[in-house]
């Protein structure tokens, strides 16, 4: 069995719906695309399998994730020591 630690990262306006995971992706490259005009930030993700992801965060939810990054590095200092090797 796998240990997992998941941290919500839920918009007031979504916390009444439930989470179910239905693809999984695994990353190899990501970037941060911020539109001014539009208030929102987009996560772009690159897939091992050449496929791309571009996940929008509306107005400042972006410091939600980074929030949660700490916390989660915070609680399982380990994550730091693994490589970029995957």
């Amino acid at each position: 069995m796998t240990a997992a630690l998941i941290c919500g990262l839920d918009m007031p306006e979504r916390a009444d719906r439930s989470f179910a995971v239905t693809q999984r992706y695994r990353a190899v490259s990501m970037q941060l695309a911020a539109h001014l005009d539009g208030h929102y930030v987009e996560l772009h993700i690159l897939t091992d399998q050449g496929g791309s992801i571009a996940i929008a965060c509306p107005r400042n939810s972006i410091f939600a994730l980074q929030r949660h990054i700490e916390q989660i590095g915070r609680q399982c200092p380990e994550i730091a020591g693994w490589n970029r090797t995957i």
